[in-house]
């Protein structure tokens, strides 16, 4: 983890949610997760798209800036972005494709996207980019599940709600709260084969289960859906945070290993954190000394996010 940067997080409106404790992302975390941390070369393209919603909503170009920002720090992470599609060089040689747009795909773009995930890559698309107005359908083919928008069927809303994890366990997920609360937007009503995902998390709309986190082994790749992130301030929660960088290492075949410092970085969390003994979390402690994050009061002060938890192979 050497090496890593400090990147300030400014506020994001005045109804931003409180910070998370340090005790909730204890809780979720365990030494296991920085053992023997991956550093072998990846490419990492984050794909944007201009912003389609009001203050603090849908900000896809201040997410391409800051995680762009965020990524490039970590060892052996090249990254690259792409406004509204990767180019032809970008599908072929990312690793990891991050997208969070409103998406206008096209039928070249999903031969690109069907032949990218044939030779091994990994998706993650988070929260509009699971939505295509009335090519839901197309999109599933590839991802899974996907919303066919608002005016073709699909469903929305905004507000509180919490996220109940799947009793099944999964490295994504481990750790977390069976429901973990949140001030977001949910979609439901989508199109795919619900066989062909594993459901790792969902919420209830409209008396059911609806999906709101799930993967689906396409070709030799990995796609995964995240519904989550209509709120900029999502992406400042840690917990979320913490799902969305272990669905990345999980689609490069990693544990969240080298991706554990964006957890909190530039984050506040509240309350006592617990000090572990283990030998990696002991180096993980030494190593986040030299670390320090900026709140968004613009005070330096020292990082501690404890410790992470063991993860399953893919």
């Amino acid at each position: 983890m050497a090496g890593m940067g400090i990147l300030p997080v400014s506020p994001v409106s005045a109804a931003e949610p409180p910070p998370r404790t340090h005790a909730e992302l204890d809780a979720a975390l365990s030494p296991a997760e920085l053992a023997n941390p991956a550093t072998r070369a990846v490419r990492i393209t984050l794909v944007w798209g201009d912003k389609d919603h009001g203050a603090n909503q849908h900000d896809y170009p201040r997410f391409q800036a800051e995680w762009s920002a965020m990524l490039a720090t970590v060892k052996g992470v090249t990254v690259s972005t792409a406004k509204d599609r990767p180019t032809p060089e970008q599908w072929k040689t990312a690793d990891m494709l991050i997208c969070y747009l409103k998406p206008a795909w096209t039928d070249s773009d999903y031969a690109a996207m069907d032949a990218y995930l044939n030779r091994g890559g990994g998706m993650l698309f988070i929260h509009q980019a699971v939505a295509i107005a009335g090519g839901g359908a197309e999109l599933a083919r590839r991802l899974g599940l996907a919303s066919n928008g608002s005016a073709f069927g699909g469903k929305y809303e905004e507000g509180p709600l919490d996220v109940n994890m799947s009793p099944t366990a999964h490295v994504i997920t481990q750790g977390l709260a069976k429901s973990v609360h949140f001030d977001d937007e949910a979609y439901w009503l989508m199109l795919g084969d619900t066989a062909s995902v594993q459901v790792l998390a969902t919420t209830v709309k409209d008396g059911a289960a609806r999906p709101m986190l799930w993967i689906h082994p396409q070709g030799k790749g990995m796609a995964i859906g995240s519904i989550l992130g209509h709120n900029y301030w999502t992406f400042n929660d840690p917990l979320y945070r913490l799902v969305l960088l272990r669905s990345v290492a999980f689609a490069l075949g990693e544990r969240l290993g080298r991706f554990a410092p964006l957890v909190t970085q530039g984050l506040t969390l509240t309350g006592p954190t617990a000090l572990r003994t283990s030998p990696a979390d002991q180096r993980f402690l030494r190593e986040r000394k030299t670390v320090r994050t900026v709140r968004m009061d613009g005070r330096r002060s020292p990082d501690r996010m404890g410790s992470p938890k063991a993860r399953e192979k893919r």
